[in-house]
């Protein structure tokens, strides 16, 4: 009688070899991690993203001028399309610059192109391994309000009335809301009469100017655009005399 154990181990090792030879190399995916320098101050940053695992980002600074990174890395989903990473308009800050650098040493160099608030990362640099950080970097904007007061006539007799007009002004990068505009009479002057206001620039006047309130704690203008300005006139008796 034949034994067939032979046959039995030649096919077991066969198998396993035919299985050896189809088995894949794992490939290094391709990743994104951002990042933020806030300049100027510290705010909180959000993002929207395309052929990423995730679609969105935020980051909050945390030291003005220090980058912070995201706690989250993102996979490249097709690296034959290029990625898009948008950050959200913040009013405080104006984006200044956005870039990345391939921390692997793959790719040399900065790499994506900004248009607006959009990096765009070309699928060219969407290489095997490449392991990508992406810095966008801001300045925080600085109101910067500016107060000019002028008198008419110039000489008034004792009894007259002057007219004086006060001109608050934003100069800075930043547009202001509520700021508060108060004067004090100088002596021998007597103002009880409310004011009236002109607003330019897209600037809001008060609701009101009592004078109780303009020469007091001060009248509030709810917004005063960068480039804009109130125009304050308020009447005063003069009571002083002589020369």
């Amino acid at each position: 009688m034949r034994k067939r154990a032979f046959h039995r181990r030649v096919w077991t090792a066969s198998c396993a070899l035919l299985l050896g030879a189809v088995l894949p190399l794992a490939a290094s995916a391709q990743t994104v991690q951002l990042a933020k320098t806030s300049q100027g101050g510290v705010g909180t940053f959000n993002y929207t993203m395309t052929n990423l695992s995730g679609g969105a980002d935020s980051i909050a600074t945390t030291a003005a001028g220090t980058p912070t990174a995201s706690a989250t890395v993102f996979t490249v989903t097709n690296p034959a399309l290029p990625v898009a990473l948008t950050e959200t308009a913040n009013p405080q800050f104006s984006l200044d610059a956005a870039s990345c650098v391939d921390t692997s040493g793959t790719i040399g160099g900065t790499i994506g192109t900004l248009g607006g608030n959009t990096l765009v990362i070309a699928a060219a640099n969407l290489q095997t391994g490449v392991t990508l950080v992406c810095t966008f970097t801001n300045t925080q904007l600085q109101p910067d309000l500016a107060v000019t007061k002028q008198a008419s006539p110039a000489a008034v007799a004792s009894g007259g009335t002057v007219t004086f007009t006060l001109t608050a002004s934003n100069t800075g990068t930043e547009d202001v809301n509520d700021a508060v505009l108060a004067d004090t009479p100088g002596p021998g002057l007597s103002c009880t009469a409310a004011g009236s206001c002109t607003a330019n620039g897209g600037a809001t006047c008060p609701a009101s100017i009592p004078a109780a309130a303009l020469f007091g704690a001060g009248v509030t203008i709810p917004l005063l655009p960068v480039g804009g300005n109130v125009v304050v006139t308020v009447p005063c008796t003069v009571t002083a005399s002589g020369n």
